[in-house]
């Protein structure tokens, strides 16, 4: 339904569900990382990247397309995905502050 579905409603449900799942939820985690980058729906891409959050260290793999969801069009994304990256125990070069880039 994630990434099959042409209505956005249900996959915006499906979303949802999946962050009220959190860590049980780690076997969607390539259907997540796909949407976060690919759906067309901004709320869709929110709560992709609000799940990935909720699975914390075990979507690691999904540290790629969390990255460059932080240059999403919507802000909300950005910031979901940056939250997401902290709860997986990752940060960004960009999100580093300027003294630990060295």
């Amino acid at each position: 339904m994630l990434k099959e579905d042409p209505d956005p409603d249900v996959r915006t449900s499906a979303a949802t569900a999946l962050v009220k799942m959190g860590r049980d939820a780690r076997e969607a985690v390539p259907a997540l990382s796909e949407s976060i980058t690919k759906d067309t729906d901004s709320k869709v891409r929110l709560y992709c990247a609000q799940a990935l959050g909720k699975i914390g260290a075990d979507a690691k793999n999904a540290v790629g397309p969390l990255t460059a969801a932080l240059k999403d069009s919507d802000a909300e994304v950005q910031t979901a995905a940056a939250v997401a990256l902290g709860k997986i125990g990752r940060t960004p070069r960009l999100l580093s502050p300027p003294w630990a880039r060295r």
